[in-house]
């Protein structure tokens, strides 16, 4: 089963392939806005493929379950509870990609630092409503 969304947050179609026999002789699993595709000889086989190059993607936000598309950094709400100074640092140091890739930059990783530790010291109350 597909249960993966793709990286730009679209849900991948499957196309089978039969032989005289109806039986499937291969199996496509393609994202219809971006193109990006995975194969297999089997429907188990392409959707596998798909589920471990597309893997589930949360809200950054700790505790948050949240599925957002990996191009994201959390979910809305989270997101717009952040200050815009945090999240301007986020959109400066993204690299689209980056979620496909698995290579964000350094100067990214230490934005994404720089956002936990704020809301780890939000949620125990040192930063006041607001700020």
């Amino acid at each position: 089963m597909l249960t993966n969304q793709c990286s730009c947050g679209s849900s991948p179609q499957m196309t089978r392939y039969l032989d005289g026999d109806d039986t499937v002789t291969r199996a496509v699993v393609r994202c219809k806005r971006c193109k990006i595709q995975t194969e297999g000889n089997t429907e188990e086989a392409a959707t596998e493929r798909w589920n471990r190059l597309h893997p589930k993607h949360f809200c950054h936000w700790p505790g948050c379950k949240i599925k957002v598309p990996p191009k994201f950094w959390g979910c809305k709400a989270h997101w717009f509870a952040l200050p815009k100074t945090l999240r301007d640092r986020i959109w400066a140091t993204y690299r689209p990609g980056q979620e496909i890739t698995k290579d964000p930059s350094p100067e990214y990783i230490a934005a994404a630092r720089d956002v936990r530790e704020w809301i780890l010291k939000k949620e125990a109350g040192a930063i006041e409503k607001g700020a």
